[in-house]
């Protein structure tokens, strides 16, 4: 992938790839596959820089896991997203993230301050993705792959 981020419309932190800021430095997304309405993926997130680097990371997951949980009540008027682009100059792929939560391994803290942590970022999402609307090309009797239409 191109850049992943989280947070909301107008307001995305990038985790990985394109305009991506210390302390993050790359990020695995785990997509589960099913049929079902709703999907449980995770994130492992990797993060390298000074503590204070690290806990302002930290803090910023943890706004948006507070703020779609304030969401889901209704507390909190944006919900929050996990936004991905595929390629340079691509269209933005959107996943409303619910239910998140966030662990790291059990000695995270001691890696904290010596500078790496990997944080996993739990959620249950829609069974979908929703981007920007696209024309398909239909094909029939009266042309291959036609965009705008066929009369």
């Amino acid at each position: 992938m191109y850049q992943i981020a989280i947070g909301e419309m107008g307001y995305f932190t990038v985790i990985d790839g394109l305009s991506i800021s210390p302390p993050f430095k790359n990020t695995v997304c785990f997509f589960e596959q099913s049929v079902e309405d709703t999907v449980t993926d995770k994130i492992e997130i990797f993060l390298k820089g000074t503590p204070a680097q690290i806990s302002t990371a930290i803090t910023t997951i943890e706004t948006v896991i507070t703020r779609s949980q304030l969401n889901d009540q209704s507390l909190y008027a944006q919900p929050q997203y996990l936004r991905f682009q595929l390629e340079a100059g691509g269209s933005y792929f959107y996943a409303q993230i619910l239910d998140p939560h966030l662990t790291s391994n059990i000695s995270g803290y001691k890696t904290h301050y010596t500078g790496s942590l990997i944080l996993v970022l739990h959620y249950t999402r829609p069974n979908y993705f929703v981007g920007g609307q696209v024309e398909v090309p239909l094909s029939g009797r009266f042309g291959e792959d036609a965009l705008g239409g066929v009369t």
